[in-house]
């Protein structure tokens, strides 16, 4: 049990602390998700994602998870936010993209730790599915948005999480 959780149960039953935590653990994933659909209908349309919006509220939201023992722990944090982030920003420099599809997969990595492969898988295997697609109505290929893939992987993440 964290911190928080120690606090709860002063006064009250374990199961009443554990719906605490889970009911903040709901707010935060509404509010991250709320931030990724904005941020997917912006690199839609604009190929630019809000990196202040990761920043300002990814972290917090990590460190709260942390803290009420809902999430990842520090280590396995830390390590896939610089994994996941190192690797996005190898694949930036050599292969093209820019520096907000890096800050929103080491902030999304921060936030969900090792789960956040399941969200790569599942972005990734769409974008495969998009350009196959892309190919046999012979389109020519075009810079696309990734915010509405990870946003997908996210969303299926979530349900996986919180079943």
């Amino acid at each position: 049990m964290g911190s928080i959780s120690f606090i709860f149960m002063r006064d009250r039953s374990e199961g009443r602390c554990i719906v605490v935590e889970n009911i903040i653990s709901y707010v935060i994933t509404l509010l991250l998700v709320g931030i990724m659909i904005y941020s997917a209908i912006l690199d839609f349309r604009k190929r630019e994602i809000p990196i202040e919006l990761f920043l300002l509220l990814f972290v917090p939201a990590s460190i709260t998870g942390i803290i009420l023992n809902s999430g990842p722990t520090w280590g396995e944090a830390c390590f896939s936010a610089c994994f996941v982030g190192g690797c996005y920003l190898i694949i930036a420099r050599y292969f093209g993209g820019g520096g907000g599809d890096v800050i929103m997969m080491a902030s999304l990595s921060l936030w969900l730790g090792y789960q956040i492969g399941v969200v790569i898988f599942v972005a990734n295997m769409l974008l495969i599915l998009y350009r196959l697609l892309e190919k046999m109505w012979e389109k020519e290929a075009a810079e696309i948005a990734y915010a509405p893939f990870v946003l997908t992987g996210v969303i299926i993440e979530r349900i996986l999480y919180f079943l």
